[in-house]
């Protein structure tokens, strides 16, 4: 006699629903039906994958990787990474990538700023394995010496841009070589150099005709003598910016305005110059924008005179100069062409030129940034209280509807 209770806590499954490729071997694995019906059973073929469908995932899963795709694709999403990530990233992946990264588009246009383990070695394989370089930017780069400078340049006639920002250890050599083997050069941003001199710029207006962008601020060994020279030999310059450099004066402003006509951005911040020579500046019919940052003997009649007579002046920066005053911001309020940006930072001016520039202003838009050192005694209606106000003026000038508004912070104290 058969115990009920034998399989009493045995739990029930529940029925799976066979395959309907179910295989007639179900009786041989010892699984039996209640039914009388012919049974089945699952073979492996229907639980393995088949021959044909493993090599289709294999062909799908080589599609799927990225070195399927065109050269050219890959190229161009190696152009989006740095000289950086490239040299120390990509090319490292396998030797398809790093034959990518070798590609002579990337080795045109060459960003070596603030990278430390840059030393001649590498300019002088650059120059021997690439010289198809259009631009080069060496700034911060303080273990390149002239040697290297020297070597790209010399293997590299169609150098277009040059920068070299803080590199105060090349000295003119470099400059001098760049002038005589690069003849096409456009741009050339040299600021921050002690020991660069006039006798480099000599060589630039001598060779480089096709200058159009220079750069020379602090590089305090440069004096007129070699801005002359510089402004008679390249008449296609657009840029111009110095500062802090001692040693020029209206000289040079004067030689840039007569040779130069084609100037639209000048810039002489805290250099040795007067009136006498901004006012050559009204030649300039291109002129966009204007730096006099910083001028000590810059009166207000120069200034009226230059924004009447350069008609397309957008940007004018005054700040630090202490012999600018109302006179001048009511003139220039009052000029339909005048700029979108003003800047007059530490300037003596009073309150009225804004409300000028409020009713009388022809731009759409003009950006302020002034920090005016100016009080206003204003008497509160109640308290009979004197309070000084310090206006400090931020953000833009905006037209709506014909009315102008203007965001101001004040700060105030009182006596």
């Amino acid at each position: 006699m058969v115990c009920k209770r034998k399989c009493a806590e045995l739990q029930r499954c529940t029925p799976r629903k066979q395959p309907r490729c179910a295989f007639q071997e179900a009786m041989e694995n010892g699984e039996e039906r209640g039914d009388s019906r012919a049974s089945t059973s699952s073979s492996s073929c229907c639980c393995q994958p088949s021959q044909n469908e493993s090599s289709e995932e294999t062909k799908s899963a080589e599609n799927t990787d990225i070195n399927q795709l065109p050269s050219s694709i890959l190229l161009k999403v190696f152009s989006h990474l740095s000289v950086k990530e490239r040299c120390l990233g990509a090319s490292l992946v396998c030797k398809y990538w790093r034959d990518l990264c070798l590609d002579f588009q990337f080795w045109k246009q060459i960003d070596l700023s603030g990278l430390q383990q840059v030393k001649d070695d590498l300019l002088v394989k650059i120059a021997s394995r690439r010289q198809n370089v259009t631009e080069i930017n060496i700034s911060d780069c303080r273990n390149v010496q002239d040697q290297g400078v020297c070597s790209l340049a010399s293997h590299c006639p169609g150098l277009i841009k040059y920068t070299a920002y803080r590199c105060k250890q090349l000295s003119d050599v470099s400059l001098c070589t760049v002038a005589i083997h690069c003849p096409l050069l456009q741009k050339v941003h040299a600021g921050n150099q002690d020991k660069l001199t006039d006798h480099a710029l000599k060589l630039l207006g001598e060779h480089c005709k096709e200058l159009k962008d220079v750069h020379f601020g602090q590089c305090y060994s440069i004096s007129d003598e070699g801005l002359v020279a510089l402004a008679q030999g390249c008449s296609k310059l657009q840029r111009i910016y110095m500062q802090e450099n001692k040693l020029v004066t209206d000289k040079s402003v004067q030689a840039f305005a007569e040779n130069c006509p084609d100037l639209q951005f000048v810039g002489f911040m805290g250099c040795s110059v007067t009136s006498q020579g901004v006012i050559h500046l009204t030649r300039l019919q291109h002129l966009s924008s204007l730096d006099l940052r910083h001028i000590s003997e810059l009166n207000n009649e120069t200034v009226m005179e230059v924004v009447r007579k350069c008609r397309n002046l957008t940007s004018l920066n005054l700040c630090l100069n202490w012999t600018i005053n109302d006179r001048y911001t009511h003139t220039h309020t009052h000029t339909h062409t005048l700029s979108h940006t003003l800047s007059l930072s530490h300037t003596h001016t009073h309150t009225h030129p804004l409300a000028h520039t409020h009713s009388h202003t022809h731009s759409h838009s003009l950006s302020l940034s002034l920090s005016l050192s100016l009080s206003l005694t204003h008497t509160h209606s109640h308290t009979h209280t004197h309070t000084h106000w310090f206006p400090f003026f931020v953000g833009t000038l905006h037209r709506r509807n014909g009315f102008y508004t203007v965001q101001t912070v004040y700060f105030v104290y009182t006596v």
